[in-house]
């Protein structure tokens, strides 16, 4: 039996894409608006995506309480505290080289920390992480595109064993065919795997070191 449904209101989203937007996206019409990656709040609300675009939230109305205008991607988890969630976006900065150059043109994939209100709280880019961490060779070697990453996955370590820690971050890069681990409080990639596995869209931690990865 269907117990609960959130539909917002067609019109009061379609001004809110028409008229309060400035990110450019085809999933930022109402029209392509699909209410992707839902994932649900204490307060018995909902918080979505568009696929490609604005982060909104609707409250057990399904009223819009709140929006970020910023383009969000992929999956939506719970943070490692509580009221908070991590998410994809494209970073609003630039991906610096060893040498100071910009690297361009490229979609600047990135997870993001927001909070239950609505505020952005932290974003890192991954191709920086990359090249900070002395992985160049991954993201240049190979023919370009500028969506070179595609960030699809992004979930916290909660508990810390002989593997991870508490606050490591799993991430998942499709156009790399990579899975890694990060350490934010390090800046540092603990472990990183590319392939067998190709396009890979999901990774969890099993425990005891092993991951699974889909």
């Amino acid at each position: 039996n269907l117990l609960r449904e959130w539909v917002p209101d067609r019109s009061k989203l379609a001004n809110l894409l028409n008229n309060q937007l400035s990110v450019q996206s085809s999933e930022n019409k109402v029209q392509n608006f699909r209410s992707q990656h839902p994932i649900m709040t204490t307060d018995g609300g909902v918080i979505i995506s568009s696929g490609e675009g604005v982060l909104l939230k609707l409250d057990e109305g399904s009223n819009i309480e709140w929006f970020i205008d910023r383009h969000f991607h992929h999956a939506i988890e719970p943070g490692l505290m509580e009221g908070q969630f991590i998410s994809q976006i494209i970073v609003d900065k630039d991906v610096k080289l060893p040498n100071g150059k910009v690297l361009q043109p490229l979609r600047n994939d990135g997870y993001v920390i927001f909070s239950g209100d609505g505020k952005i709280i932290e974003e890192r880019s991954f191709a920086q992480i990359l090249l900070d961490n002395g992985y160049s060779g991954l993201l240049l070697g190979s023919k370009w595109q500028k969506d070179r990453i595609h960030l699809n996955d992004a979930e916290y370590i909660f508990e810390t064993d002989e593997y991870v820690k508490k606050g490591d971050i799993m991430m998942s890069s499709r156009h790399l065919s990579t899975v890694l681990l990060y350490r934010p409080s390090e800046n540092k990639v603990i472990w990183l795997k590319q392939g067998p596995f190709l396009n890979q869209h999901d990774v969890n931690y099993l425990g005891n070191g092993v991951f699974s990865i889909l």
